[in-house]
């Protein structure tokens, strides 16, 4: 029942000029078990356990987020954006797809930090959970088990649901006041991903 409904509050975004891309953003509050889940994230059995079938692991990523972390749906857009235009070109980063967006959302190329910063961690309460289909590919019983896997309550849409750390992300990101008066965070956040390898 509860995986119902995080399938029914998931956000579907879609990525112009790639139409065989599509990402589910699934966010869950009040999560209890962040030490587990970030064991079972860097261990690699969330994957696992998520996507059983190994030939569709080239196909599905899952990133974990920290959803206090994440400023608005335009910066994320940008992560996942420029996540599977450097996965094209064998020009990642790190070595997935899920923690090339992480990275990505973080806009600095210091992979430690950012997993610290932006991923799940054991005090994370509010989880982000983005699923990355790059061609269709659906996996039987996947919405179900990643409710059993994060716990916590599905909600809806995020940006009306979780407390955004906005004072952090703003020293985070280097955003000045007068960009903040100029742009939201979200956009202002897109910039500093876009201009990360320049």
């Amino acid at each position: 029942m509860a995986a119902a409904a995080a399938a029914a509050a998931a956000l579907k975004v879609t990525f112009p000029g790639m139409p065989d891309v599509t990402a589910r953003l699934f966010l869950y509050t009040g999560v209890s078990q962040g030490t587990k889940l970030q064991n079972d994230i860097r261990s690699g059995k969330a994957e696992q356990h998520l996507i059983p079938e190994v030939s569709r692991r080239d196909h599905l990523a899952v990133a974990f987020l920290d959803a206090r972390r994440v400023v608005g749906i335009t910066a994320l857009q940008a992560a996942v954006h420029k996540a599977v235009v450097d996965q094209r070109r064998n020009a990642l980063v790190t070595r997935s797809l899920a923690s090339e967006v992480l990275c990505n959302l973080s806009g600095t190329k210091q992979v430690v930090q950012s997993f610290a910063e932006f991923g799940v961690r054991q005090d994370s309460e509010d989880v982000l959970v983005c699923v990355l289909n790059l061609n269709g590919v659906e996996v039987e019983g996947f919405d179900e088990r990643l409710h059993e896997l994060v716990g916590g309550t599905p909600r809806g849409s995020v940006w009306d649901v979780v407390k955004v750390d906005e004072a952090r992300l703003r020293k985070w990101y280097k955003i000045t006041d007068e960009e903040a008066k100029l742009s939201s965070l979200d956009v202002c956040a897109c910039c500093r991903i876009a201009c990360r390898d320049l």
